[in-house]
């Protein structure tokens, strides 16, 4: 429920922040219109001969000679395409600009598509993507806290660092007084700027990657899980080259084919640009959540298990996850006096003597825990019924407990997310681990986020491909 509120709070302001600069955008056209109908420019010093074609009158006025720079005015008497020329007089080498003079006026020069006060339209936008950008950010604080654990937070982080790059690359273009193209073309380039910023990182991450997922198949044998991260570094490195390789091809082809090819690698690296921030998102969140810890008030802890050994002992994995719950409830009855319930919550696989939960309650007796403070929880055989089955039983003796559980610092963000979808919104804590576990948690966090929303992600793609398109082929 708080996380459809969240989307609708999102999806709303965003409307809000659209349609609000949107007003301000026309009501600078309203207030700057009668100055739409000249343009100026600026030259090199030398003579001005102009043409018009058949539809169109311009007269050049207010010719001045400045700082060895020649400016003049443009303007339009009828619509229609004005070509200028102009050069030194003393060299055949002349230069030549071509003006759009619109039906209301308006008068757009077509080799920098710049215009009067093409600037204020331009702050207008990038005010607007800072306030997305900043309004992401601030929903994922408050996601982040509020939800703890979601898919949602995690996309919203990815979504707005995306933003907030593509923003930052805009800001600096204006900054630097580009034309209208020139900041357009920093924008469709923004993604490949990206790509090669992180190019490194990118590297290093996917041989990190590949080397936890062959630890982890050392470990614990070959299962589809343990090498997907080998797989997302597959798709991560030949993806970043892939761009390179492209990116440095001389294409001798027509034109407009080149144009299309322009279109469809401005689409890829932007895409690419995209996953890598939900990637980046995942890892915040991941981390953000291992080291969040439950408040000292829980009625009760579940430990979640993870097997155990042939003999009933606990492997260090799962110790550590007992360890972690017993150093919160003596933290919690020192500081408070108050006694929290633990429940281990595992059943008992067709190798093992006895139930994950038995052994840790074994455990738990040894390290001097009261046997009254002890409620199993043995018929559970994944985190999902971990959850759901320790729900009940806690349930069953009170609903408004206030709950805390205990896994390993890789799985908490996770633990968190599968306890929501079964209705149950308890604090999660983790225990250390060795680093190769790390890994391919991200993944699992990076491949939940893209599946759960898929939709979201497309209708973002979908006019960032427009954008592209549009500027690839009808500005080419």
């Amino acid at each position: 429920m708080k996380e459809q509120q969240e989307r609708k709070r999102l999806f709303k302001n965003s409307i809000i922040i659209l349609v609000v600069f949107f007003l301000i955008h026309l009501g600078i056209n309203a207030f700057f219109g009668n100055d739409l109908k000249e343009s100026i420019a600026t030259s090199l010093e030398g003579n001005i001969t102009y043409l018009q074609d058949e539809n169109g009158v311009v007269q050049i006025e207010d010719v001045l000679l400045q700082d060895g720079k020649l400016t003049y005015k443009v303007s339009p008497i009828g619509p229609g395409e004005v070509w200028v020329e102009f050069g030194d007089g003393k060299s055949e080498i002349n230069y030549e600009t071509i003006y759009k003079v619109k039906k209301n006026g308006k008068v757009i020069n077509l080799s920098t598509l710049n215009y009067p006060h093409y600037q204020a339209h331009l702050c207008i936008v990038l005010c607007a993507l800072l306030s997305l950008s900043f309004m992401f950010w601030k929903n994922f604080q408050r996601a982040n806290d509020e939800l703890g654990y979601s898919y949602h937070s995690m996309f919203v982080c990815g979504f707005a660092l995306w933003l907030s790059i593509t923003t930052l690359f805009m800001a600096y273009s204006l900054l630097m007084g580009n034309s209208v193209l020139e900041i357009i073309d920093t924008i469709r380039l923004s993604g490949h700027y990206f790509m090669m910023a992180t190019a490194p990182v990118v590297i290093v991450f996917s041989l990190l990657l590949s080397i936890s997922n062959l630890r982890l198949i050392q470990k614990e044998g070959f299962r589809f899980v343990n090498v997907l991260g080998i797989l997302l570094s597959i798709l991560l490195l030949g993806g970043l080259f892939f761009g390179l390789f492209v990116d440095g091809i001389g294409y001798q082809g027509s034109y407009f084919w080149l144009r299309i090819l322009q279109a469809l690698y401005s689409i890829f690296t932007s895409t690419y640009s995209l996953f890598e921030c939900l990637l980046m998102g995942a890892v915040v969140c991941g981390i953000s959540a291992s080291l969040k810890k439950p408040k000292l008030d829980r009625d009760y802890i579940i430990i979640l298990g993870c097997g155990i050994r042939e003999d009933g002992t606990l492997y260090p994995l799962l110790q550590g996850r007992v360890d972690q719950a017993i150093a919160f409830f003596r933290e919690q009855k020192e500081k408070t006096g108050k006694e929290a319930i633990f429940i281990p919550s595992g059943g008992k696989g067709n190798d093992e003597i006895i139930s994950e939960a038995e052994a840790m309650k074994n455990y738990l007796l040894s390290q001097g825990i009261e046997e009254r403070l002890i409620l199993i929880e043995d018929q559970s055989t994944n985190t999902l019924e971990n959850m759901k089955f320790s729900k009940t039983l806690i349930e069953e003796r009170n609903k408004e407990a206030k709950v805390a559980f205990s896994t390993t610092n890789y799985h908490v963000f996770r633990s968190g997310v599968i306890s929501r979808q079964a209705g149950f919104y308890p604090e999660g804590m983790g225990s250390k681990t060795r680093w190769y576990f790390w890994p391919n948690a991200f993944i699992r966090g990076f491949v939940g986020v893209i599946w759960y929303k898929r939709w979201t992600i497309l209708l973002i793609l979908i006019p960032t491909i427009v954008f592209f398109i549009s500027v690839n082929i009808l500005l080419g």
